[in-house]
């Protein structure tokens, strides 16, 4: 019994690191995307006046 819960949730786990991996690698991506920088000084602007 414990053998299979042990194995249910590393199988869980295993799902979710994939899942964080890819969600990290768009994040990555967005981030080194043109569009990202280019709207980076808009970006910090409108933080100032935020402020």
């Amino acid at each position: 019994m414990k053998n299979d819960e042990i194995a249910l949730k590393n199988k869980v786990m295993k799902r979710k690191d994939r899942a964080i991996k890819k969600k990290n690698k768009e994040i990555k991506s967005l981030l080194n995307s043109n569009s990202w920088k280019i709207t980076k000084p808009l970006r910090k602007l409108k933080s100032v006046f935020k402020k």
